[in-house]
């Protein structure tokens, strides 16, 4: 049934990945040019109009994918076992999601500076992910208790 609790957790985490995609990361400072970067992307400040300067490609494609599997896995109720593996498989995705968006900011300083007065500022967005995963093991317990409700149902018989 998809009214189940871990279906409901799933599309938690389906909701807060959407509006992680959005949120900034960190903004650093260079010399008085500001940039910002995203999960989709980092944008450079004139002006004070924030522009599209370059995709984050990796971390980008990791997070649509996580989303994606999230959905798959909700829709999977029928299956509890294929489901477990689909969500298992996420919450693999977002411990990569979570390394890749402080390897994007490590990475960053090297392409735009030479200089050395580099101001690194990172955003409470950065801790998104990690209630992902929350919600997304919150739902994998949920499943496996189903899934043993099920095993113990079929011993009685």
């Amino acid at each position: 049934m998809i009214q189940r609790v871990q279906s409901l957790y799933l599309l938690g985490a389906v909701i807060v990945s959407i509006a992680y995609s959005f949120m900034p990361i960190a903004l650093f400072t260079v010399n008085g040019n500001s940039y910002l970067v995203k999960p989709l992307g980092i944008f450079f400040q004139e002006g004070g109009e924030w522009t599209y300067e370059t995709p984050v490609l990796a971390l980008g494609i990791v997070l649509i994918f996580h989303v994606l599997l999230t959905l798959a896995a909700i829709f999977q109720f029928k299956n509890r076992g294929r489901q477990l593996r689909l969500v298992n498989l996420d919450m693999i995705l977002l411990l990569i999601i979570m390394g890749l968006q402080f390897i994007v900011s490590y990475d960053l300083p090297e392409k735009i500076t030479e200089s050395s007065e580099l101001t690194t500022q990172y955003e409470y967005w950065v801790m998104i992910p990690l209630i992902s995963l929350l919600l997304v093991f919150l739902a994998r317990k949920g499943i496996q208790k189903d899934e043993d409700l099920i095993k113990s149902m079929d011993r009685i018989r």
